[in-house]
């Protein structure tokens, strides 16, 4: 996925084969990986609604005049449209990125539009990058509405997630506010924390909530402070690596939840759990996943992308 790029062929290869190494170097004598690249031209956004499509696209900013775009609509009754070219003079210029340029388009259909086939092409050429779309209803965030039923602006969420809870309750509160958060955000939640006697019977260590990714065999173990997290990352560090040790074939990723904002944390220590792969859920990062995921339900694993964002700025120190 464009937003989320793999370091190395390794990491390719784990996510899409699930056993490499091991399974190559002794079932296989050579493996073979196939990476398509469409390094001139990418789709960035596509929205078709039922009787209008928006769509932005990322070009080489020397074919950016060569680019079009072919439309193939088909009808709610299943007839076939007369399809249509965009092509320079629709194409609004919205922005560069990484010296590309993003080009807008928008087109509106007479009637409702089940189907959408669009071809993009460099002068006559086609470009192996079509795009097939099939109109559906958006599925509501059901747990958005709930939660907004009682708190329609999410003041109180938001309140507690600035660690601005009851007096003597402050670190239950925000610890609640980030299983609400997680679990409004389409992860399945273990909030183990709240059960105080197993996990002193164990003594496995505190990790307050578990959050599990519903189509990808990955988990996130999160510890949640009002505090200083300074102590907190190495805790949970070590604790998810004892996890690995007897929960094999998942990825257990770390994690601390803070109150405090990005800019109240020291740089040494967002270096620091960047070195030891530790994600850090600051007030900034959990209230922005709130809001972006309180829309129509399509499951994003926005903590997946909050780590590879962080692995890159860690590598770029």
């Amino acid at each position: 996925h464009p937003s989320t790029p793999f370091m190395s062929l390794e990491a390719v290869a784990d996510c899409y084969m699930d056993t490499f190494p091991t399974a190559t170097r002794s079932v296989r004598r050579e493996a073979i990986f196939c990476i398509f690249a469409p390094v001139y031209f990418r789709w960035e956004e596509i929205a078709l609604s039922q009787k209008e499509i928006n769509f932005t696209v990322k070009v080489d900013k020397n074919l950016a005049e060569k680019i079009s775009i072919a439309l193939m609509p088909t009808s709610m009754e299943g007839r076939t449209k007369e399809g249509l070219r965009l092509s320079k003079k629709d194409f609004k210029v919205s922005g560069y990125k990484d010296a590309d340029f993003i080009l807008r388009a928008s087109r509106s259909f007479n009637e409702e539009i089940l189907y959408v086939s669009m071809l993009s092409f460099i002068e006559e050429s086609i470009i192996p990058a079509s795009i097939h779309l099939l109109y559906s209803e958006p599925i509501p965030n059901l747990l958005a509405k709930v939660h907004r039923y009682w708190d329609p602006q999410n003041q109180w969420l938001i309140k507690f997630l600035k660690g601005q809870g009851r007096d003597s309750h402050a670190k239950n509160d925000f610890e609640y506010a980030v299983c609400t958060v997680l679990h409004i955000a389409g992860y399945q939640i273990e909030h183990i924390g709240q059960l105080k006697g197993l996990l002193a019977r164990y003594r496995h260590g505190e990790i307050d909530i578990f959050a599990f990714p519903p189509d990808r065999n990955r988990i996130y173990a999160v510890e949640c402070t009002v505090g200083p997290i300074e102590d907190k990352v190495t805790e949970v560090k070590n604790i998810t690596a004892r996890m690995g040790t007897q929960i094999k074939k998942y990825l257990i990723t770390p994690a601390v939840a803070t109150s405090l904002t990005k800019s109240k944390i020291p740089q040494d220590t967002l270096k620091e759990a960047g070195k030891k792969g530790v994600l850090i859920l600051h007030q900034n990062l959990l209230i922005e996943m709130l809001e972006k995921t309180q829309r129509d339900m399509q499951f994003v694993d926005f903590l997946e992308n909050i780590a590879r964002k962080s692995y890159l700025e860690y590598m770029a120190h």
